[in-house]
């Protein structure tokens, strides 16, 4: 018989131990990403519709979509053509600042990365799939962090991916909205291990999540998200300092630390965009709105629960005269995930008896309800705070609080379901009162019922899948404006900057005016910027001039909305003002020449400068050749006549602009009536703006010094670890 070496017979025990405790790791770590896969490949089969590469298709119902997207043709342009950052939008109105915009999302990479790839559409449709899919993930990982048991973190990763809210705002065409969805439930679980865990990694991770939420272009998440992320600090707070039946500083004082460090690196990581937007908050008009529109408490909870998405239709607008039912804002309240979740929430109530799972039942209990009774604004305590914070009035619609509920229902509908199954399966056998004389052996009923509740749970995410996924299925060609736009630039030449007013295309320039430069004078968000007016003392005209387009192109029928009309309508006639010439139709649209605007760019005499409409622009101005160099470049070529002293340029002054005369600094430039105005030298020069704000460089500033520190920091960690393995391995090696 073999006799087995000394080496050998120590080996064998040491592989087995290793066999032991790496196997069942490593298992685990197999079903983790068997899962994670699952919710990967089920989301792709779900947003299917959406991933399609055409360009004359768009994702979406709504035109919100490509008006949203549309800004990121110039982001793209002026990174992979000019190498440089957008500051400005010179095509939105007169100039809007990119970064100050509290809609910009350029610097989300979910968002912007597959723009730069694919292009500002396609990429958008990417990002959409990809916005599902983290949805998922981070709906799974926050399911992990509140020890969900493993099938149900599946089943509520996938409710999350598939759920009407996200359908419906594909559906919408809220681009802002689809981004920041998948940083929802991540910021909050972040958050959470955050303040429960030591070390310096999660405050990090949660700081940066905090960060992306904020950059997603929708500052209403922002908004909704720090009562809740102040709620969990409070229950940490308590969890953690109270023990005993006393407060302790000892394990307190900790948590507020943490979350002092959250904070700190969410605003070293948001400085990039938070400062320029902190310059501009005093610059933009925010239009308020009422609480009409809330629907009760009880309604709103079964916005949940009904696929039907026509009872939420209801009169809004006063239509010729008339009130009219409109199917607008039921996106704003569809949020289907099933009738499943009600039966979670039923057993969660008996979920409490476990101790392992009462701060996980409390905290998300407490969080879905205070997303829901905002949601629900008028009829709950929400009411008076909107008089006590008048600013929460500029937030819209309060439904948009039902996303931020739902990454809780989600959680205490598993953690019932997952109580139940628990339950049913610590009682496999259940003895059946079996007729006399039949043997009363005991069946596995209750490990039986356990996995048909696991069955029907995923079974109920068919019916979510099939109803929400009809929302996105059918998606509309877009219209093609490349006609009027090439038309325009042919008429106009490759060197000439001009406003156009175009209402028929809704809210803002499409991409075909980024890609062929031209300005729209009519376009309109939500937000507005209000010009920037010189003090009186400057001696520069102290009141606004409203600029006309050169060229408007007007509906058959002769609507124009109210955005439009100041622009182009003269009297309570609303009719054309007289020097509107019809030069030609593009897309059975006519197009009109208003040959009296101002010129985009002109020098005048500083003796008879321009202070309101009826100043004779064309008689009294000198046109000066402009063009857009880049997203932050105008440079015009002028050369004053006798007498004019002064250049004018129709593009909003802001904080930032410089001038450069002949390629050499020339100071900043004056600000005229809202507008870029300098001194006009005699003779041909080249007059070149440039927008170079402060602000946007002490935010990169400091979020550049953060990430650096974020980096060095864990670096630092992960090399002391290292060497601290290195040291115990040595030890194990060779003992004393």
């Amino acid at each position: 018989m073999a006799v087995a070496s000394p080496n050998e017979a120590e080996e064998a025990p040491r592989l087995s131990a290793i066999l032991d405790r790496r196997l069942p790791n490593a298992l685990l770590r197999a079903s983790v990403l068997l899962d994670l896969a699952i919710i990967v490949g089920v989301s792709l089969l779900f947003v299917r519709p959406v991933l399609n590469f055409d360009q004359t298709v768009g994702p979406s119902h709504s035109t919100d979509w490509e008006s949203l997207t549309a800004p990121m043709t110039l982001a793209r342009q002026s990174i992979l053509e000019h190498a440089e950052f957008p500051l400005w939008n010179p095509y939105f109105k007169t100039g809007t600042p990119f970064m100050g915009e509290p809609r910009t999302y350029l610097l989300n990479p979910l968002a912007s990365v597959p723009a730069l790839a694919f292009g500002a559409l396609n990429g958008s449709k990417v990002t959409a799939a990809l916005c599902v899919i983290g949805a998922g993930l981070a709906m799974y990982y926050l399911a992990s962090v509140l020890g969900i048991s493993r099938p149900f973190r599946l089943w509520a990763g996938l409710g999350m991916a598939m759920s009407g809210s996200i359908a419906a705002r594909i559906w919408a065409g809220h681009f802002n909205f689809i981004v920041g969805v998948p940083f929802v439930p991540l910021v909050f679980a972040l958050t959470l291990e955050a303040l429960r865990r030591r070390g310096v990694i999660y405050p990090i991770l949660a700081g940066l999540a905090c960060s992306l939420l904020f950059l997603t272009g929708h500052v209403h998440y922002t908004i909704f998200a720090m009562p809740g992320l102040i709620v969990t600090f409070l229950f940490v707070l308590v969890e953690q300092g109270w023990r005993d039946g006393r407060w302790s500083a000892a394990t307190s004082t900790p948590v507020l630390v943490r979350g002092l460090a959250v904070v700190a690196w969410t605003l070293g990581f948001s400085a990039i965009a938070l400062v320029p937007q902190w310059e501009s908050q005093d610059r933009i008009w925010r239009p308020t709105y009422d609480l009409s529109q809330s629907h009760t408490l009880l309604a709103t909870a079964f916005d949940f629960f009904v696929a039907d998405h026509a009872y939420l239709s209801q009169p809004l607008y006063a239509v010729a005269g008339r009130w009219t039912y409109l199917d607008y804002v039921w996106w704003e309240y569809y949020s289907y995930v099933g009738v499943l979740p009600l039966l979670g929430l039923a057993l969660v109530v008996a979920a409490l008896r476990q101790a392992k799972h009462q701060f996980a039942i409390i905290w998300s209990a407490a969080l879905f309800a205070l997303y829901l009774t905002w949601a629900a604004a008028a009829h709950t305590f929400w009411n008076p705070a909107y008089g006590w914070i008048p600013s929460l009035t500029n937030l819209r619609y309060p439904s948009r609080t039902l996303l931020f509920a739902l990454p809780f229902l989600l959680s205490l509908a598993a953690l019932g379901l997952g109580y139940a199954t628990d339950w049913l399966a610590a009682r496999r056998r259940w003895p059946l009162p079996w007729p006399r004389g039949w043997s009363r052996r005991p069946v596995p009923f209750g490990f039986a019922a356990a996995i048909l509740l696991i069955a029907l749970s995923f079974y109920s995410l068919r019916d979510v899948f099939q109803t929400n996924q009809e929302l996105i299925d059918s998606v509309p060609r877009l219209q093609d404006r490349t006609a009027l736009a090439e038309w325009l630039r042919q008429r106009e030449g490759d060197s000439s900057v001009f406003y156009v007013v175009a209402p028929y295309l809704f809210d803002g320039p499409p991409h075909e005016f980024y890609e062929r430069g031209v300005k729209r004078l009519d376009a309109h968000w939500v937000y507005h910027f209000v010009p920037i007016l010189p003090p009186v003392e400057s001696g520069q005209q102290a009141a606004s001039i409203t600029p006309r387009p050169k060229y408007a192109v007007i509906d058959p029928d002769g609507y124009l909305p109210a955005d439009s009309a100041p622009y182009v309508l003269t009297g309570p006639s609303q009719q054309l003002p007289p020097d509107a010439v019809r030069i030609g139709t593009v897309d059975d649209r006519p197009i009109y020449e208003l040959t009296q605007s101002p010129f985009y760019a002109s020098t005048y005499s500083s003796a008879d400068p321009p202070i309101d409409a009826s100043y004779p622009w064309r008689a009294k101005t000198q046109e000066a050749s402009a063009r857009i160099v880049s997203a932050n470049v105008i440079e015009v070529v002028a050369q004053a006549p006798p007498g004019h002293d002064r250049l004018l340029v129709l593009e909003s002054f802001y904080p930032g602009w410089r001038l450069e005369i002949d390629g050499r600094r020339a100071g900043g430039p004056d600000n005229y009536a809202g507008f870029l105005s300098t001194e006009a030298l005699p003779g041909e020069h080249t007059y070149t703006f440039v927008f170079d704000p402060a602000s946007f460089r002490y935010g990169a500033a400091i979020t550049i010094g953060t990430l650096l520190g974020a980096v060095l920091l864990l670096s630092w960690r992960a090399a002391r670890r290292l060497g601290q393995r290195r040291q115990r391995s040595t030890e194990g090696r060779n003992p004393q």
